[in-house]
């Protein structure tokens, strides 16, 4: 074929020129390889089109030249850990090319000449060694972790092509193109190829849409009702109000704002702090989770990845999982402290399935609106080069198991699609609470008998998963390696055992068993003497710590530890975090807290803990939204990680409110309106709501 490469040299020495002449050193190449990739091809409209572009490339036309510049070159940094070479996702599905011609001049076209003849296709590859077999996590997590810690020899290769071409028209020529048939497997899907098109919306999107804007428009005449007509009149007080008009204000946005932002100086109960300590673990749980994907996402240097992971600074990041145990414990102890004290105040007559209902309405309102969003509009907010593959992905699994999800047995049904990768927790805090009243009021009626089956119950929550963890011999914990697949779906441990009920209720049991105790030493007065006080808070932070740092020592270790120490490891390290937690709880309720008590109870706290429970269903879609949008890989450092743990913190918290707003604080408002009326004003006012929000 004729090169006129001469066509794109400018004389000028301008950034053109200077491109032009490395365009000319490597598209003279390149074009060699093309044809030779093009004769590999059947043929057919996508061999005529690549025919077509090779030939506008070799004459240097702008449309042929956009779409070989996004495609990527070559491999930079590969001994260093960077695995994708990108090239420029927006310049190829820019691209496009429309025939110059009429109709009148060339008849015999069949074609709609408004409408581009193609489009650039931007395809990432997947090229791997032939040596390298692709083995089920079951088998590739008994290996040791030094040969786990190995960095992920697959390298993403993005290539813009014209869109007619097939994926595996895109397999084909990639592999002779790179002239690596021999010895490299290319692997494409059709979610790993992205062509700009316009948005289809389904049955099931409009649906969604219809119901989205029907809430805004009841909560906007409802704002300006409660403006209009309560404001302006000094009327606006809820015990002033008709049940009708009590349920429009309830969705005001003027009025949901000031229940979240409105901070109480006391609580009858002394729990001003539960806020704090709700809010920081929410804050680092959510840094975790954008670390996570961070780390084993499109990164230049893997290498600080696996240094990270073994460095006790890092901990609170790389171990920030156990922070889930927080929330378990807390959930816990209220769950048997405010029941006990409400069983007292009614005498035992407490009627369980209203709670059982009054918690369904609270939590699931809200987890359905965002589970809708993924399951419709979500693929459509954005592109990139990873985007089809994982925004896809997301939503086939919710549309999938969203039944799963809204009856909170998600944990153990459909897990092969589990809808939002964090919603395992709702469903065993769900599944514990269903359980919690059976252990609470025995220990209400029948002291001795409760205490014996909480007791039981406990030894059980704890001998459960030691002997399941010594048998089948998984990962001591949720550890995560360069070789093996980022997405935690994927991850074998995370799957058979980290979200499964019976694998995570001691901490929850372990809850009860404090909530009991502060019920017992709240009644009986007891006050901790100085000497208790300082033992307490020693033992605390050091078997906080423990837990904490003791995950460097996994990841240091090359060889796998043995069956009975990652049984004892899986168990005791909880029991050490719940240790450190559960102190603080009694410490700040028996005004032991000193100056933790007054860090965690500032009053800045109470309304960002009223959205730790929506902030915890957004982080995932703000986590995979950044991870999907990706467009380059980046080098991964502290200020570049602390940076995007901020962000997607502050967006997370962003976009709760106004889940809050418009959704959980309307219906929860609903909720408390419709108990009152039916004459259970003290049954709306229970705290046994353990949410992740609330508890």
């Amino acid at each position: 074929m004729d090169t006129n490469l001469g066509a794109i040299v400018d004389t000028n020495e301008t950034d053109e020129s200077l491109l032009a002449l490395f365009q000319q050193r490597t598209i003279e190449y390149d074009l060699v390889r093309y044809e030779k990739a093009l004769n590999a091809l059947e043929d057919g409209t996508c061999k005529e089109h690549l025919q077509f572009y090779i030939e506008r490339l070799s004459e240097g036309t702008d449309w042929a030249l956009k779409m070989y510049d996004s495609s990527a070159k070559e491999i930079d940094g590969y001994l260093s850990g960077s695995r994708y070479e990108f090239g420029n996702f927006d310049e190829c599905i820019a691209t496009e090319y429309r025939p110059s011609f009429t109709q009148d001049q060339h008849p015999l076209f069949i074609g709609d000449l408004s409408e581009p003849l193609f489009k650039g296709q931007y395809c990432l590859a997947d090229i791997t060694h032939k040596s390298i077999q692709s083995l089920p996590q079951s088998i590739t997590t008994k290996r040791s972790y030094k040969e786990r810690a190995r960095q992920n020899t697959t390298i993403h290769w993005g290539i813009c092509i014209p869109s007619s071409c097939s994926y595996q028209d895109v397999e084909k020529f990639v592999a002779t193109m790179l002239d690596i048939k021999d010895r490299f497997n290319v692997s494409l899907n059709e979610n790993l190829c992205y062509v700009d098109k316009k948005i289809n919306p389904t049955t099931l999107d409009i649906t969604y849409a219809c119901i989205i804007l029907g809430f805004l428009l009841i909560t906007t005449l409802a704002t300006v009702f409660h403006v209009c007509c309560l404001e302006s009149s000094k009327n606006d007080k809820i015990d002033n109000l008709s049940i009708l008009e009590e349920v429009i204000v309830s969705f005001s946005v003027m009025n949901n704002l000031r229940k979240i932002f409105t901070c109480k100086q006391t609580n009858p109960h002394n729990l001003n702090f539960i806020g704090g300590i709700r809010t920081i673990a929410m804050l680092l749980v959510i840094s975790g989770h954008s670390l996570l994907f961070t780390m084993f996402g499109p990164i230049t240097n893997q290498d600080f990845r696996s240094v990270a992971l073994k460095q006790y600074r890092y901990v609170i990041f790389s171990n920030s999982l156990v922070l889930v145990e927080t929330f378990l414990l807390m959930s816990g102890v209220l769950m048997a402290f405010m029941l006990l004290i409400e069983l007292d105040k009614r005498n035992g007559r407490i009627n369980f399935i209203f709670i059982y209902i009054g918690r369904y309405i609270r939590l699931t309102p809200a987890f359905i609106i965002v589970i809708g969003f993924y399951c419709t509009w979500m693929i459509y907010m954005g592109d990139g080069p990873l985007w089809t593959m994982r925004m896809s992905l997301e939503r086939e699994r919710c549309l999938q198991s969203w039944w799963a999800d809204i009856l909170y047995i998600n944990n153990y049904v459909n897990t092969d699609y589990l809808c939002m990768f964090q919603s395992w927790y709702l469903a065993v805090d769900t599944q514990l609470f269903i359980i919690a009243p059976f252990i609470i009021y025995p220990l209400w009626k029948w002291k001795q008998f409760g205490r014996i089956l909480l007791g039981i119950s406990i030894v059980v929550t704890l001998l459960i998963p030691f002997i399941i963890q010594y048998v089948q011999d998984y990962d001591p914990t949720l550890m995560e390696f360069a070789s093996e697949h980022p997405d935690l779906q994927y991850n074998y441990y995370f799957m058979t055992a980290y979200i499964k009920t019976h694998m995570r209720a001691s901490s929850y049991f372990l809850g009860l068993l404090l909530g009991y105790l502060l019920y017992v030493l709240q009644k009986s007065k007891f006050s901790f003497n100085k000497y208790m006080v300082i033992s307490g808070w020693t033992v605390a932070i050091l078997a906080g710590v423990s837990s904490l740092c003791s995950i460097t020592y996994l990841y240091e270790t090359e060889d796998r530890i043995h069956p009975l120490a990652g049984a004892f490891y899986n168990v005791g390290h909880k029991i050490l975090w719940n240790i450190g937690i559960g102190w603080i709880i009694v410490a700040c309720i028996t005004k032991n807290g000193g100056l933790c008590y007054k860090i965690i109870s500032w009053s800045i706290f109470q309304p960002l803990g009223k959205l730790t429970y929506c902030a915890y269903l957004v982080n995932g879609l703000v986590i995979i939204y950044g991870s999907a949008v990706t467009r380059e890989q980046i080098p991964l450092n502290v200020y570049e990680a602390a940076c995007r743990c901020i962000a997607h913190v502050m967006v997370s918290f962003i976009g709760a409110l106004i889940l809050c707003v418009l959704f959980e604080s309307p219906i929860h408002g609903v909720e408390r309106i419709l108990l009152r009326s039916g004459r259970r004003k003290e049954s709306s006012n229970t705290t046994t709501e353990t949410k992740v929000g609330d508890a």
